[in-house]
């Protein structure tokens, strides 16, 4: 809310012959109402705005993301219905967007499980609400599921991709068994202005880059899921990632970690180096993949949620591992199940926020090598998902790293008044 699709005329439409339409039949008809009158609109492509029923109550979702931005003390407004002088009462919303998911069961809309312990509500802040709906607390005063729809989630801010990212980023913090989301919320309305762009930094064969250049790289697409690989990246002059990326024809450098004397450069000065490799291809998002070094903290804070790791192991087990090692010590530590983590990383190595992960069997007859290639198999699909995620704003920020940088320097927009009836 507001809804995209509902122009100025749209809106003064409904307003006209339908909301106050209703309201004055009532009135010709002697028919007091206090209270909610809600009405259900559907927009026809050739009819136009269509009424599909009044009810005479709030609805769930539509009252999760209208009431975020009502200004107005919403006591006072229920007050002056009651005493029948809401004339009087000057009724304002805040001049941003709200967007709403709801997090299912399941197995929902069919049959569905209950008593899920919920967690990471606590963690949900900064412009996110909380709307529980079928949730319970037990004696011990855990958080469990009781119904279909479990809870939803209300993001704010100036902007639609912003309300969306906040209301994405707080549902991610949400955890229970079998939890079932929306990931498709207002993606028509939030077609990127350009294609997204994406580096990628790589020390090994770039195993991962072909399942992204096999399924989602095509340079210059109309279709909005697909991403350009800008550019690849590496700290080793003979890696196999820089002839994969040179086969397709993506840009690709090689950058010496050495100075002029010979010496290894600090892990800063190298990270400035890939940065300026990086540079003319201006790239949105960095993924690491199979990337033999630990960047800075300087770095990772100038691409802070931009910048993403895949790692072997369904972190935070085996963190700080390197591939082989990995699956040597899952195998020593008898795990029963493995797989790949795609995180947000930070300058502590393997500890960013974890995005996706995928997971496979561990068996008996299982190598080091067999399970390599097992996870190595979800690694692709994972890094997949987390660009899908992050170009559909799911991840709390704006994948357009240019239109970021605009929209943080506008100026906070002005309270408007907004017509009630």
């Amino acid at each position: 809310a507001p809804a995209p699709v509902l122009t100025d005329e749209l809106r003064e439409f409904v307003r006209k012959n339908v909301l106050q339409a209703a309201v004055d039949g009532l009135r010709a008809e002697g028919r007091k109402f206090v209270g909610v009158l809600y009405a259900g609109m559907m927009l026809d492509p050739e009819l136009g705005p269509q009424t599909l029923e009044f009810n005479c109550r709030f609805g769930d979702p539509e009252t999760q993301v209208l009431l975020p931005l009502l200004d107005t003390d919403f006591y006072q407004v229920m007050k002056h219905c009651c005493d029948g002088a809401l004339d009087k009462l000057e009724v304002r919303f805040k001049p941003e967007v709200a967007a709403t998911v709801v997090a299912a069961s399941g197995g929902y809309p069919k049959k569905y499980r209950k008593g899920m312990k919920i967690t990471g509500t606590n963690e949900v802040k900064n412009g996110a609400n909380i709307f529980h709906a079928g949730t319970k607390l037990d004696d011990e005063g855990n958080l469990l599921t009781n119904g279909g729809r479990v809870l939803a989630v209300t993001g704010t801010g100036p902007s639609l991709r912003e309300a969306l990212g906040q209301a994405y980023s707080g549902l991610r913090k949400i955890s229970f068994e079998g939890m079932q989301f929306r990931r498709d919320i207002a993606h028509r309305a939030l077609t990127p202005e350009r294609q997204l762009k994406v580096a990628v930094l790589g020390s090994t064969r770039g195993t991962d880059l072909q399942a992204i250049i096999d399924n989602i790289h095509e340079p210059g697409s109309k279709d909005p899921s697909k991403i350009d690989v800008c550019c690849v990246v590496s700290n080793r002059r003979k890696a196999g990632i820089l002839e994969r990326a040179a086969k397709y024809k993506i840009p690709n450098k090689f950058v010496s970690a050495k100075g002029e004397d010979g010496k290894l450069v600090s892990r800063e000065a190298y990270d400035e180096r890939v940065e300026d490799a990086m540079r003319p291809y201006a790239p949105d998002l960095i993924l690491l993949i199979g990337y033999m070094r630990i960047v800075s903290g300087a770095f990772c804070e100038r691409w802070e949620r931009r910048l993403m790791n895949v790692h072997p192991s369904l972190l935070p087990k085996f963190a700080g591992g390197m591939d082989g090692d990995v699956h040597a010590a899952v195998l020593k530590a008898r795990e029963k199940e493995t797989g790949c983590t795609v995180h947000f990383v930070e300058e502590k190595v393997d500890a960013g926020e974890i995005l996706v992960q995928k997971s496979c069997s561990v068996d008996p007859a299982d190598t080091a090598e067999s399970l390599k290639a097992k996870v190595q198999a979800l690694e692709g699909q994972a890094l997949i998902e987390a660009v899908e995620m992050f170009r559909l704003y799911q991840l709390g920020v704006c994948p357009l790293r240019d239109a970021h940088r605009l929209s943080g320097g506008e100026a906070e927009p002005k309270k408007s008044k907004m017509a009630s009836a």
